[in-house]
Parts: structure tokens; C-alpha cells; sequence
């Protein structure tokens, strides 16, 4: 279905502007012709509506939010399959929240006040108690998901991942959900999500908000590893003590002994915000014994799990391997991209030609150059915006995370989106490929493409077309058996969609994956 202002759906919600698109769908600010308001309308993407795992994932998170009636909770209106316009996919109607996510606020002005953080900590403790109460586990508590509202307001929004206690899970065995720098690390040991698990993320959000940064940063799977196993870096002694015990009880390793009373938490917020500059002498001597604890569902020690041995036999139900904490991974770091790939939100660039490791021949198969040869004679090209990626498998939707697609198009190499891990480089016999959509928009004629490959040795093609259900039968414009971590295509080709196919996997970790790291177009 092709969404455009002016589309109705249900016969009540015009779609007005597309405000963002996200892992699983797109959200627009609509007009509500029966009730006169703005609305938010979040709908799920062409792509997965097909899929009965993301279409039960969406009805679930309309579901789970629309049984919380809380201030600090974006409130679900109403909720429709798509079954009622022919060709329509499920869609959810929301409260439209004038405000900023977090993350913005972060960004542009971190460390953020004390006062602030307790306002921002408390607000989203309250909303988590309502959703515990409720039998609801977020899973996914992160900046991007607290709204902040002109008036202070703090909404936590986004449950397409969030679970309700005792439900079935729509997701594979071993599949791990939730945002990499965020996870707790009974979640990283393969334990399964609880309250206490979405305090750990509020303790996440907590310290970001008060440095800056996260606790731990790097490539995803040295970032799980860390929350598993390493101390939190200490927050600065300007942050007040009680604020700094806090956030240090709410990231502790034991789930048992962390705070996961989010009212008791909300109202001791509530009463260092009113406190003000007071509120670091009136707390001095406060320790972690303030934050009240309750039991969580009794859990075994945080052990490493199992990792599967290479293997081409039958295929494994369970995919994702952590690998065990003798030997601390190595950190993977890439090599800078040309300016222009950096940049590739800037309107025209320069493009760089030094510092490529592979060429494209006349025919489209790339091999890698034994001198490192240059492309081109450094004519100037034009950055290529990427307007969105998303996993790809050959049914059309992937479980290989979906929430972090957006890595490998952030201008940033040092961040990557991955495979999940598989037990052999044939994906443990469970499918034939996995691969990565990057949607430039609209058909683009492309000069220079730039993969930065966050495992090299893999097998990998790239093909481009207009329409994503038959890209594995389009044009293939690149292929190689055994890629480089920086692999540069010249395709001449105009197309809108550009896929990323991995045909097999290479050993990293323990076990085995693909990823990219960034991929940058120019024409």
C-alpha cells in the first residue's frame, strides 16, 4: 500500500506528514474526522505485513500499551488488521505527543542537570511500575523512547518489543530483542526479560543522560559482553551522591538485588527534584539501601552460554551464541570512510579516491586488489542520502536485527548492523541467505557504492531494483566469494532499492555472522 498525505484509513484517519519510520513500521501525524483531534498513526511496513511473526509482534504492541492508562504512557486509541481496505497493512492509532525524544535532548545538551535527571528517571519509573503492574516488560527502555513534552511531561513509548508476563514469545529460540547498549546482563546470559531488566536500562539511560555516553561503547557484541561481565565506569563526583547511588544500584549485575520498585523510585525522584540545589546536601549520606528492592522471578547465576561448535548438520533451533567470558574479544575498529560517505546527509561532496581496497570490473564482479588500485580519476560526485534499512531474508522479512539496520547508514564505521550469530557459516541449515534493504527513495543513478563489511571473508552480493519482493532476482551488480572489510562497487545502475545478500557467513565471535558496518552511495 502506498501511503501519501491525504490517504484515509478506516475511513477516519487522513494521514497528514510522515514524522518518522522505524524498525518495524512508519508513523504519521493523521487528522481524526470523527473526534476533530491530531493522532499519531504508526503502520505497519509492506515489507512485514505478510509476515504472521511481525504482524502477531505489532498486534502485541498495540495490545500492551492500549491496557496501560498512565500520564507517562503514550495512550493506544485504536487498532486495525488493514483487513477493511484491500491490500492495507495492520495500523495503530496513538496520542500525538508534541515533544523531542531524549535522545535529542542528549545530544544537543549532556550532561543534562541533576534536577532534570531525577524529573526524566522518575516520570519513566512511574510509567514502568503501571506496565509491571499490568504484567507488561518493556524490553526496550532507551532515549529514543522517551518522549519529552514542552511542559516537562515524560512519555515512554515504542512496546513493539515489550512482552506480557505468561505470553508466548513471537520471536526464535535464542533470539535476542532488545537495543545492544541497553540490555541487562541476565538478558545477555540468555535469561529472560523481567521488571528488573527494563530498571537496568532506566539505570542505562540515567548515566547517558548525566555524561553523555553510554556505560559501554564499541561494536555490539563487545558492548553485551561488558554489561555482562565488566563494572559500570564511575559516574563524575559532581553528579550528587544520591543521584550517583541510584543510578549505581539500578545497574547492578544481580537482577535480584536491583531497585524494581518504580513508585517507591518515582516518589524518592520526585522529592530530590523538589529538593533542587538542597537535594545533594539533604542526600549526602544516602546509599543504595534507599532504592527498595523486590524480589524478581528467582534467576540462576549469570553464566556464559554454551556456544554452539561450527557445524553443517541439523539444523539448530537456536541461533544466537554468546561466546564464553574466557578471552576478552577483541575490539573490531574500521577504517575511515571519504569524506563523502561520512557526510552523506551533506548535499554534494567531493569524492575521495584514496584508501580503496576493491574495484569493480566493466562486468560488475568485484575481486579484491592486491595494491589497494584507486577508482577513478577523483571526479567530483554527489553523497546519495539513505532513506531508510532493514534485514532481508529471501521470504522477504528478517529477524536479524531489525533495530539495529540503521548502523550501517549512521556515517559512523565504528557502529555495525549484524547478523544474528549461527552455529555454521551455512546459517546452521537454516536458511540460504540473510541480507540488508537500503532504500535510497527513489531511483538513483549510482556512481560509487562503499561497503564497509564488519566481518570480512564473507561470500556477498549486491543487487539493485525498484521493487523489494524480487530483489534477489534483479541485477546483480557485485558479487564476491570472499569480501573485504572494505569493498567499493562502481554499478551504473539507476535503482531505488539496493540489497546486500550474504550467501555465507564467517567466523567471528565463537561462532558465525555477517554485518555491515556502512554502506555509502554517491552519484
Amino acid at each position: 500500500m502506498t501511503l501519501a498525505p491525504s490517504t484515509v484509513l478506516g475511513g477516519r484517519y487522513a494521514l497528514v506528514d510522515r514524522l518518522a519510520v522505524g524498525g518495524m513500521g512508519e508513523v504519521w501525524c493523521a487528522d481524526d474526522s470523527v473526534l476533530g483531534r491530531a493522532v499519531a498513526v504508526k503502520i505497519l511496513r509492506d515489507e512485514y505485513a505478510g509476515d504472521p511473526a511481525f504482524r502477531e509482534r505489532f498486534r502485541a504492541e498495540a495490545q500492551n500499551a492500549a491496557c496501560l492508562v498512565h500520564p507517562n504512557v503514550a495512550q493506544v486509541f485504536d487498532y486495525n488488521e488493514g483487513e477493511d481496505t484491500p491490500g492495507s497493512p495492520p495500523w495503530l492509532v496513538m496520542e500525538l505527543i508534541r515533544g523531542e525524544p531524549l535522545s535529542e535532548l542528549i545530544a544537543r545538551e549532556a550532561p543534562l542537570p541533576p534536577d532534570r535527571v531525577w524529573s526524566i528517571v522518575g516520570q519513566a519509573a512511574s510509567a514502568l511500575a503501571a506496565a509491571h503492574a499490568a504484567g507488561v516488560v518493556h524490553r526496550d527502555i532507551k532515549p529514543a523512547n522517551l518522549l519529552l513534552c514542552s511542559d516537562g511531561t515524560v512519555k515512554v513509548t515504542d512496546f513493539g518489543i515489550a512482552r506480557a508476563t505468561g505470553a508466548s514469545s513471537v520471536t526464535s529460540t535464542g533470539v535476542m530483542l532488545g537495543t545492544p547498549h541497553y540490555l541487562s546482563p541476565e538478558q545477555v546470559a540468555g535469561q529472560t526479560a523481567t521488571p528488573a531488566s527494563d530498571f537496568y536500562a532506566l539505570g542505562v539511560v540515567a548515566y547517558e543522560c548525566l555524561t553523555g555516553k553510554r556505560p559501554f561503547e564499541g561494536e555490539a557484541m563487545s558492548v553485551l559482553l561488558a554489561h555482562r561481565d565488566q563494572p559500570v565506569p564511575a559516574l563524575p563526583e559532581t553528579v550528587p551522591p544520591a543521584l550517583r547511588d541510584m543510578v549505581s544500584a539500578l545497574l547492578g549485575k544481580d537482577p535480584e538485588r536491583r531497585p524494581t520498585d518504580g513508585t517507591a523510585i518515582a516518589a524518592q525522584a520526585e522529592r530530590m527534584r523538589a529538593a533542587g540545589a538542597a537535594g545533594a546536601a539533604v542526600a549526602a549520606g544516602a546509599d543504595a539501601s534507599a532504592y527498595p528492592t523486590e524480589p524478581v522471578a528467582a534467576a540462576a547465576p549469570l553464566a556464559p552460554a554454551e556456544s554452539s561448535p561450527p557445524s553443517s548438520a541439523a539444523p539448530s533451533t537456536s541461533v544466537l551464541v554468546v561466546p564464553p567470558r574466557e578471552g576478552a574479544p577483541t575490539r573490531r575498529t574500521f577504517p575511515k570512510l571519504p569524506t563523502w560517505a561520512v557526510a552523506a546527509a551533506a548535499a554534494a561532496v567531493c569524492f575521495a579516491a584514496a584508501g580503496i581496497v576493491a574495484v569493480t570490473s566493466g562486468s560488475g564482479s568485484s575481486k579484491p586488489s592486491a595494491h589497494g588500485a584507486t577508482a577513478g580519476k577523483g571526479a567530483a560526485l554527489t553523497a546519495v542520502h539513505v532513506a531508510s534499512a532493514q534485514p532481508f531474508s529471501a521470504n522477504g522479512a528478517s529477524l536479524d536485527h531489525p533495530e539495529e539496520a540503521s548502523l550501517a547508514v549512521d556515517g559512523d564505521s565504528s557502529t555495525a548492523w549484524y547478523t544474528q550469530h549461527y552455529a555454521s557459516a551455512s546459517f546452521g541449515g537454516l536458511r540460504s541467505g540473510s541480507g540488508l534493504v537500503l532504500d535510497l527513495g527513489t531511483a538513483t543513478d549510482v556512481k560509487r557504492l562503499i561497503l564497509r563489511l564488519a566481518v570480512p571473508g564473507t561470500a556477498v552480493e549486491v543487487h539493485a531494483g525498484d521493487d523489494v519482493s524480487s530483489l534477489l532476482s534483479a541485477k546483480t551488480v557485485g558479487s564476491t566469494s570472499s569480501a573485504p572489510s572494505s569493498w567499493t562497487l562502481r554499478p551504473g545502475v539507476a535503482a531505488r532499492y539496493w540489497l546486500v545478500w550474504f550467501t555465507r557467513l564467517a567466523p567471528s565471535d565463537g561462532a558465525f555472522r555477517a554485518g555491515v558496518a556502512e554502506a555509502a552511495f554517491a552519484r
